[in-house]
């Protein structure tokens, strides 16, 4: 019995809905339905348009959840070593001389630009790690190579895994 009566307010609720939809269709003439048509393209479109403000906030916030690592793409030039140092100390509180540097790999990757990054490996360093830049990132660990976490990035994460291969090149995103 129960269940028929679970069908019957089923069937009941069904009901309504079209007697609804076809009041609906008989009060709002042509002129109407267009009306709310473009009512709800404007609405869809101040969305858009808030979402286009807040847009890089959010995605500087999502950014932070993901593991990378250190470093500024634009501002590293091979031949001012220093300045890896100097972004070592400033992100992470560590000095790394570029003598202790050795390159592990280098990966061309496409995103919305072409850009090569440098994996770097320090033989030795001097400092306690700790993060000097929180509006930035979140967390600043030391993770084994095998056992990544599951939101680091996915171009590190292949980069991580070719350098595991051995191999000192790799391509991504094309």
């Amino acid at each position: 019995m129960s269940n028929n009566n679970f069908d019957n307010t089923e069937n009941v609720a069904k009901f309504n809905k079209i007697i609804a939809q076809t009041s609906d269709s008989i009060l709002c003439n042509p002129e109407c339905q267009r009306q709310r048509q473009a009512d709800k393209l404007k609405i869809e479109w101040e969305k858009t348009q808030i979402n286009l403000i807040n847009a890089p906030q959010q995605a500087d916030e999502a950014e932070k959840k993901y593991y990378t690592f250190i470093g500024e793409e634009y501002k590293y030039k091979l031949e001012n070593n220093k300045k890896i140092n100097d972004e070592a100390k400033e992100e992470i509180n560590l000095d790394i001389l570029p003598e202790d540097l050795s390159v592990l790999h280098i990966m061309h990757r496409k995103s919305d630009y072409e850009y090569f990054y440098f994996f770097l490996e320090a033989k030795k360093y001097t400092g306690i790690l700790k993060n000097n830049e929180e509006d930035k990132c979140d967390e600043i660990k030391w993770f084994s190579i095998d056992s990544l976490p599951e939101n680091t990035l996915a171009y590190v994460k292949e980069a991580f895994k070719q350098i595991s291969e051995g191999k000192n090149f790799s391509s991504f995103g094309f």
